[in-house]
């Protein structure tokens, strides 16, 4: 997993927002990306809104439906995706929490070292 990567297992990953062409260049990060393997070995891939890796881990933590109807509201083409490719709600859960907890980890890193330089 690169730098530009907060997860990736199987048929998921979630990136920083990235440029197209060029993924080894991050745009931002507070926005970013999911990912979807299909069988061929292509990704889909799906720009996720600034905010939303957040919200999705909190719905991802109740468990249950929450999680998959977020999806469903905000593009209907994931969920499908994700039914088509068998990947389970638990990994697709699993992939936004651990996705935002790395995220936020990487934050704290990047402020603690820049109040060390203050």
């Amino acid at each position: 997993m690169n730098e530009n990567t907060l997860y990736e297992k199987d048929k998921l990953r979630i990136t920083y927002s990235l440029r197209p062409g060029k993924e080894e260049e991050i745009i931002s990060r507070d926005k970013h990306e999911l990912w979807i393997k299909k069988m061929g070995g292509e990704w889909n891939r799906y720009a996720l809104q600034r905010g939303s890796l957040r919200e999705f881990a909190l719905a991802a933590e109740k468990k249950g439906l929450s999680l998959l109807n977020k999806l469903y509201s905000v593009n209907k083409v994931i969920l499908y995706d994700l039914l088509k490719e068998e990947i389970s709600s638990e990994k697709v859960e699993e992939s936004f929490i651990k996705a935002y907890k790395k995220g936020n980890l990487e934050f704290e890193k990047y402020f603690s070292k820049k109040q060390k330089n203050l």
